[in-house]
């Protein structure tokens, strides 16, 4: 525990290789929360990454509020459909400006 404390720099080395409850106990804190830290990190990288789709109903539901339902296609009235393609550019919209900036050409 003390040379992974040393090696992580949380306890500095002692000249004669004498060292305190108090060094053994920071280790020991420290390594616990890295334990942690590296649990929530996998748990993280092993979900499901959200979808283009759900990313850009998300945005529409933050910009246009949940009163509509930006999946269905349900209404075939002139406003319905009206809805239906503002609906269809505002992902279209939404989906280029979130990856204008992470798509290096």
């Amino acid at each position: 525990m003390l040379d992974w404390g040393r090696a992580n720099e949380v306890i500095g080395a002692e000249p004669k290789g004498e060292y305190s409850a108090i060094d053994y106990n920071l280790s020991v804190t420290a390594m616990l929360k890295q334990q942690k830290e590296f649990e929530w990190a996998s748990g993280v990288l092993k979900s499901k990454p959200a979808t283009r789709e759900e990313l850009a109903l998300t945005e529409l539901e933050r910009v246009f509020g949940k009163h509509i339902d930006f999946k269905s296609n349900d209404d075939t009235s002139l406003e319905g459909r009206a809805k239906a393609i503002e609906a269809r550019l505002a992902v279209i919209t939404a989906l280029s400006k979130e990856l204008a900036g992470k798509i290096k050409p």
